[in-house]
């Protein structure tokens, strides 16, 4: 198993709080960039009250490239880079 498929699966085990916490953890990350960014999808949804939506992933939309964007976690311990 290589590295990407580890964090996936990972991933698939995290519930609410978790998903919560991490993009909290990266939007902190992004606004310290400045990168503009917007919560999209499921999660989204939820967030504005459409709570039939059942959902456990985080999909985010950031303007960045991906460049910046692995420069701004690069050296953070708590970001993987596959």
């Amino acid at each position: 198993m290589d590295q990407l498929e580890y964090l996936e699966q990972e991933a698939e085990k995290a519930g609410p709080v978790a998903i919560a916490a991490s993009i909290d953890y990266l939007s902190n990350i992004w606004r310290s960039n400045r990168f503009t960014w917007a919560l999209i999808g499921g999660i989204a949804m939820q967030k504005y009250g459409m709570l039939n939506r059942t959902t456990t992933d985080s999909d985010i939309a950031v303007s960045a490239s991906l460049e910046e964007l692995r420069n701004a976690i690069l050296d953070d311990q708590k970001c993987a880079v596959p």
